[in-house]
């Protein structure tokens, strides 16, 4: 399954790039795209992409999740989630739409969310 680009969803773009850190709290809306490091808690009114090569430990909250990177904790996602073939994810997941590419690494539980 060829990942969607973060430019496909409607709104704002912003970065993490590769060589930030963050710690703590984050919080935006539109797209949020993370090359880097982020730990803590991170709420999006839109979508996330943790790109292949980021690390993430954190909760997350958004409507659409796209997972290519090491992520560690919670993803609650009101709409969907998808982990592609590079994701190394240890994680709960709520969402309403979960995928996986063959080759993602996931190690946790899936909560379906009623439509």
């Amino acid at each position: 399954m060829k990942l969607p680009s973060f430019r496909s969803f409607p709104g704002d773009e912003s970065i993490i790039g590769k060589g930030c850190n963050w710690t703590g709290t984050l919080t935006c809306t539109g797209i949020l795209r993370i090359e880097g490091t982020v730990t803590g808690k991170i709420t999006v009114n839109g979508s996330l992409v943790v790109a292949a090569g980021a690390v993430v430990e954190a909760d997350i909250h958004g409507e659409h999740v796209i997972i290519a990177g090491r992520l560690k904790g919670l993803v609650a996602a009101s709409e969907s989630v998808h982990l592609a073939a590079t994701a190394d994810a240890e994680c709960t997941i709520e969402t309403k739409r979960f995928s996986m590419d063959s080759g993602a690494r996931f190690d946790g539980e899936v909560t379906r969310l009623a439509e």
